[in-house]
C-alpha cells in the first residue's frame, strides 16, 4: 500500500512540473517568471554568458554553437559566477517542445522523459560530464547559490 502511495505522490510531482513547465513554454506573457522574461546561457562552458528568452530549450544554436542554459550567483554582492549548466537530452526537448505548442497535454510518460533527460554540469567541464537528475552527483552540481552555499542566484 505504501508503494502504491509513494508512486502516486511522485507521479503528482512529475505532473506538476511537466505543467509548469508547459505552462512556462507556452506563454507570452512576462509574468511567467516572478523577476524576468529571459534566463542565461552560454555557448563557451560558462566562459561568458549571456540573457535570451527564457522559453528557450538548451540546447540551442546561438550563432553556430550549441548554447546551455547557465545559473549565475554572487557571493557578497561580488561579480557573478556560473553555478552550473543546464541541457535537455535530444529525446527530452523533443518533448518539452511538443509540450510547448498550443493544445498539447502532458502525459505521464512525457513527464518522465522530461525528467529523466535533464542534464547538468559544472561550467568548464567536460561535455562527459553532464549528469542526470537520477545520477548521485546531481545535487552537488545543481547547486543554486554555488559551491560554499553562501551564493545568492542573480536573476536576468
Amino acid at each position: 500500500m505504501n508503494d502504491k502511495k509513494n508512486l502516486l505522490t511522485i507521479g503528482a510531482v512529475v505532473l506538476l512540473f511537466i505543467a509548469a513547465i508547459v505552462y512556462w513554454l507556452s506563454s507570452g506573457s512576462d509574468s511567467v517568471a516572478a523577476v524576468s522574461s529571459q534566463a542565461f546561457y552560454t555557448t563557451d562552458n560558462g566562459q561568458t554568458w549571456f540573457k535570451d528568452d527564457l522559453r528557450k530549450v538548451p540546447p540551442f544554436d546561438h550563432n553556430g554553437k550549441p548554447a546551455y542554459r547557465c545559473y549565475l550567483y554572487s557571493e557578497n554582492g561580488g561579480k557573478p559566477i556560473v553555478a552550473y549548466l543546464e541541457r535537455y537530452n535530444d529525446e527530452a526537448k523533443k518533448v518539452v517542445e511538443r509540450l510547448a505548442q498550443p493544445g498539447s497535454q502532458p502525459d505521464p510518460l512525457s513527464m518522465q522523459t522530461v525528467m529523466k533527460g535533464m542534464e547538468v554540469k559544472k561550467p568548464g567541464a567536460p561535455d562527459s560530464d553532464w549528469v542526470t537528475r537520477s545520477d548521485p552527483r546531481y545535487p552537488s552540481i545543481a547547486l543554486p547559490n554555488g559551491p560554499s552555499g553562501n551564493g545568492v542566484s542573480v536573476e536576468p
